[in-house]
Parts: structure tokens; sequence; C-alpha cells
């Protein structure tokens, strides 16, 4: 996101879209997503305005997977 944003590519002429496959126990932490220990916290924050981002668990997918048809 970091080189889409440098690009230009994050001011609303594009969407980026990011899925997360959790396991059951894991919580997502909102910031974990575009966080990084590189010192451009504040760009990844504004380039990851432009992203969709999804996050699932695996036994919710596999609950709507398994159901009767």
């Amino acid at each position: 996101m970091l080189k889409a944003h440098e690009n230009g590519m994050t001011t609303g002429d594009y969407v980026f879209y990011t899925i997360d496959m959790l396991p059951d126990e894991e919580i997502i932490d909102p910031e974990s997503v575009w966080k990084g220990n590189d010192g451009r916290d504040a760009e990844a924050r504004e380039a990851f305005e432009s992203v969709f981002h999804v996050s699932i668990t695996l036994s919710l997918l596999l609950a709507n997977l398994t159901g009767p048809v």
C-alpha cells in the first residue's frame, strides 16, 4: 500500500481489497493492518483509507459452507 500511495493511487480512483482468514481465537486489531515498525505509520494509515478490509474466522466460513443446500 505504501507503493500505491507513493504512486498516487490512494486518492480515490482505486480501491484495494484485503482479506484475512483468522483462526477462531484470534481477534484482529484494526491498527495491525497498517501499522509497521518502519517509521511510516502515518503514510500507511493514509494509504489504507483506500482499502476495503475483510476479516473472517475459519469456523464462520466453514459453518456457512457446510450447511444444507
